[in-house]
């Protein structure tokens, strides 16, 4: 009854301090999204620049969307932490090797494909652009593509990292890259969208940056070579 009574008190503190954590960080993460729209309206007000620019998104969020992001959280994270706290090391490493190694090639390969056939999708997805703005679509949406590497291997990090219940690098992440995107606005003054797309690229690196450096405070151990055999990245 003692033992259990101490799990329960320990479990509680962790619960309260990551609600704290996440709740600080979250709300950073908000206020921080707002400087950037606030810059953006100053910057380049409402018009087809910054039309093209949110239109950019669509394809690597949607590729981000659905072949990760939608397995990470109802999946991968509970088979993990489920690996952890019954302390197969081994089992954890192969899996969350995996997850990444997956993660990063499923998004290169579809989005080169993605990429390549942007000419024939971008029609599609703006419709009233005119020839112009529809290349200028093109080349920033490919450009973006590159971003997704760099959050599907964050992504996979900070659900680990949820894992073994540190929460301040995953937290701490979404903030860094609207951080990211402010500086791009600002370059923006010079440079017009393409400083944007730019400071998007940063940005996405930086959200993974907090990750990585926590990850390697972490029992974790990343193991060079992906196993799809695996029966536990199977379940995922």
């Amino acid at each position: 009854m003692i033992l259990q009574s101490t799990i329960k008190k320990i479990r509680n503190k962790y619960f309260v301090a990551g609600s704290i954590i996440l709740f600080l960080t979250t709300l950073g993460s908000y206020l921080t999204g707002l400087w950037r729209d606030r810059i953006f309206a100053h910057t380049f007000g409402i018009g087809r620049e910054l039309d093209i620019y949110n239109t950019s998104f669509i394809i690597p969020d949607l590729l981000l969307t659905i072949f990760v992001s939608s397995a990470l959280s109802p999946a991968f994270i509970p088979l993990f932490t489920s690996l952890v706290s019954q302390d197969k090391k081994e089992e954890a490493n192969r899996l969350g090797s995996t997850i990444i190694i997956g993660a990063i090639a499923i998004v290169i390969i579809l989005g080169t494909v993605a990429a390549i056939c942007m000419p024939l999708i971008a029609p599609h997805i703006a419709p009233g652009f005119s020839a112009s703005e529809q290349a200028q679509l093109i080349t920033y949406t490919r450009l973006l593509m590159i971003s997704p590497i760099f959050i599907a291997l964050s992504s996979a990090l900070g659900g680990m990292l949820i894992s073994y219940k540190n929460f301040i690098a995953y937290g701490i992440s979404p903030i860094l890259y609207n951080l990211g995107i402010v500086a791009g606005a600002y370059i923006g003054v010079r440079w017009g969208i393409l400083g944007l797309v730019a400071g998007t690229l940063f940005g996405a690196m930086l959200h993974a940056v907090p990750r990585l450096i926590m990850m390697r405070k972490m029992p974790f151990r990343f193991l060079w070579g992906a196993d799809f055999k695996d029966k536990n990245f199977l379940k995922v």
